[in-house]
């Protein structure tokens, strides 16, 4: 693309134009914008209709043509605005972010300053700055500067303060985001006026009459969020460092407080401890029967009231009851004797075995 010329200046109105605008061929009467050599309009099928250095032209340069692309875009650009009347602009979505840092606590956020838009501009006129116009819309003044890459960086402190907005057109993106070559059918003239009516690719919004406004009311919000979340980790804090505190103290009791060691049970089940058991109640089983045959257990007598003879002792087998019952005489049986278990109540006449006292 930047080896064409997609513009040239027309020697009768000394203004940029079109292919599109002239005759075919020599016949168009335009030089170079570069160089000032005639040129030749040509309309090809196969390449997208272009200016060119006419090779057999009566004055050539002296020098090999230095020509700018995106140079000679922006002045046709800049020419196109200047020629508009009540034409539409389009305009883009104007987006600000905010970021902002309190407590460690980061919070980031975007607000729309305005939304895209497609705006009747009733005149473009140009300002003191080269490639600096201003469109009124209404009653409104929008600032337009058009950016390319052979232009000198221009302070913003050299803009006027009553605009309304402050808009940049950037025709190096513009033509870099375009294909290799035109779409077929359409000419370098009527992309530019498409991309001004119609398209919001490469315009930047730099400055807007809402903007501090919209930023204020996006930072009061970020503050607010902030302060709860804050707020809100200073709780979470808090009630944690109780809870650890309480932890800390219920183990400081315990800490302080003097444990015994724990009992350990004896082992019941070992040979000593089965011995000792079995002694034990071979001792109660013969205690008992001392006391039954002496009389010492209550309502028993050792001797037969009746005979005068020695009871026998009696364990009931129902029961294996370690205490012993009464027994009967062997004299005189029959008289005067107990004939029930006191456990189990089973009889002594046939479920009680006799022992000899």
């Amino acid at each position: 693309m930047s080896t064409l010329i997609p513009f040239a200046i027309n020697r009768e109105s000394g203004e940029l134009c079109g292919v599109e605008d002239v005759p075919r061929g020599r016949s168009c009467n335009c030089v170079c914008p570069s160089c000032g050599q005639s040129v030749v309009a040509r309309r090809g099928e196969k390449v997208e209709w272009h200016f060119a250095h006419d090779s057999r032209a009566e004055v050539m340069a002296e020098k090999e043509c230095e020509l700018s692309f995106e140079l000679v875009c922006a002045q046709m650009l800049r020419q196109m605005l200047l020629d508009a009347k009540n034409e539409p602009l389009a305009l883009p979505v104007y987006e600000e972010f905010l970021c902002l840092n309190k407590g460690g606590y980061k919070r980031r956020d975007s607000i729309t300053i305005t939304e895209a838009s497609t705006n009747s501009v009733s005149e473009y006129k140009e300002f003191s700055i080269p490639y600096t116009l201003i469109a009124t819309i209404q009653n409104h003044k929008l600032l337009l500067d058009i950016i390319h890459r052979e232009r000198v960086a221009i302070s913003l402190d050299d803009y006027p303060d009553k605009v309304s907005g402050h808009l940049e057109f950037d025709v190096s993106d513009y033509l870099s985001s375009l294909e290799s070559k035109v779409p077929r059918g359409i000419t370098y003239k009527a992309a530019m006026r498409r991309w001004v009516t119609e398209e919001v690719i490469a315009k930047r919004w730099l400055n807007h009459k809402r903007k501090e406004r919209q930023l204020d009311k996006l930072r009061k919000e970020l503050n607010k969020s902030l302060d709860n979340e804050i707020a809100h980790s200073k709780n979470m804090l808090r009630e944690q460092r109780r809870t650890s505190r309480n932890a800390d103290n219920s183990i400081g009791v315990h800490r302080y407080q003097r444990v015994s060691p724990p009992k350990v049970p004896s082992d019941k089940y070992t040979h000593e401890a089965m011995r000792r058991r079995v002694q034990e109640e071979e001792r109660k089983e013969k205690e008992s029967r001392r006391r039954l045959l002496e009389g010492e257990w209550p309502n028993t007598q050792s001797y037969c009231p009746v005979c005068k003879h020695k009871l026998v002792a009696q364990k009931c087998s129902s029961c294996s009851s370690s205490e012993y019952t009464r027994a009967s005489c062997q004299h005189c049986v029959g008289t005067g004797t107990v004939k029930t278990c006191p456990n189990c109540g089973a009889s002594t006449k046939n479920e009680v075995q006799v022992f000899s006292g």
